[in-house]
């Protein structure tokens, strides 16, 4: 006798299911807290910058110094930034690098004084996050918002 529901057509839909974790709660998931490591990061790209502005936004540095929470900021000309690195409670960090059983919980930190501005970039209300590893700095405006950023690496 034939199947009137085929297993070809079930199948699909299982495996869809088990890729999207459907039925598994999101606090079943492995959490792998991610804090910025301390050192100095270069800028390795970003966006919103003006084009003719890239080479010295490649030179700019910043150097995060946990003991005193303070990020230092030096432009291509030698100038420096000294902002207040202010890490956010771990319940504000943000989520991200998802697998099929865990993902990392990314540390936030705000930046002071406020506005930053970099060579041709502005960032009203600076925030720096790390972006699934330690030695990976995004700075940005907000963490949602990549319409301006900057990205460093540990050097």
């Amino acid at each position: 006798m034939k199947s009137r529901f085929p297993f070809t057509t079930l199948l699909p839909v299982l495996l869809i299911a088990w890729l999207t974790g459907c039925g598994e709660e999101r606090g079943s998931l492995k959490e792998y807290p991610v804090a910025l490591a301390e050192g100095t990061y270069r800028v390795v790209f970003g966006q919103g910058y003006q084009a003719a502005d890239e080479a010295r936004l490649l030179a700019v540095t910043a150097r995060l110094d946990r003991a005193t929470n303070q990020i230092v900021f030096t432009l291509a000309d030698g100038s420096q930034q000294m902002l207040a690195f202010s890490p956010r409670p771990r319940s504000q960090w943000q989520p991200d690098c998802f697998t099929m059983s865990s993902h990392n919980l990314d540390e936030v930190a705000d930046l002071s004084p406020a506005p930053l501005r970099l060579e041709s970039l502005s960032f009203l209300t600076p925030l720096v996050y790390a972006k699934c590893t330690p030695s990976r700095m995004i700075l940005a405006n907000d963490i949602d918002g990549m319409s301006t950023f900057l990205a460093l690496d540990l050097e």
